[in-house]
C-alpha cells in the first residue's frame, strides 16, 4: 500500500517526537504542514516540510539517526537506518536534492509506522 505524502509526513513527524497539525493557510501558501517547534512558542507551529525543504529534511535524518549512501553510477541515494529505508532514483525532475529529502521521509515514515505498530 502506498503512503500518500500527508500520511508520509505524519509519520515521519511522529517518528521524530513532533507535534503533528495540519492548518489551510490557502489564501497565502495553500495547504501548509506544521509541528510544534517549542513550548512557549505563542504561535506553537511553523511550516515544516523536509519534502520541500533541504533544512528539515536534515534535520529529521540527524533526529533519527538515519545514514545517508550515494550510488552516483546508478544514479540512487538510499537513507536508513537499521535496515528501515527506502533507496530513491534521481532519474525525474526532483533532481538529486528532492531524491534525498524524498528517502530521508520515506524512511522516517517508515520508522514511525514500525515505531506504531509496535504499540
Amino acid at each position: 500500500m502506498t503512503m500518500t505524502d500527508r500520511e508520509m509526513l505524519e509519520l515521519a513527524a511522529k517518528a521524530a517526537g513532533y507535534v503533528v497539525r495540519w492548518y489551510d493557510d490557502s489564501l497565502a501558501y495553500g495547504p501548509t504542514f506544521g509541528i510544534e517547534v517549542e513550548p512557549g512558542n505563542p504561535s506553537g507551529f511553523e511550516p515544516w516540510s523536509p519534502l520541500e525543504n533541504d533544512g528539515d529534511a536534515l534535520r529529521l535524518a540527524a533526529d533519527l539517526c538515519i545514514s545517508i549512501e550515494w550510488f552516483p553510477g546508478q544514479k540512487f541515494v538510499q537513507a536508513c537506518r537499521f535496515g528501515i529505508g527506502e533507496i530513491i532514483g534521481w532519474v525525474d525532475e526532483r533532481g538529486r536534492s528532492g531524491s534525498l529529502r524524498r528517502a530521508i521521509t520515506v524512511a522516517a515514515a517508515k520508522i514511525g509506522k514500525a515505531m506504531q505498530e509496535k504499540h
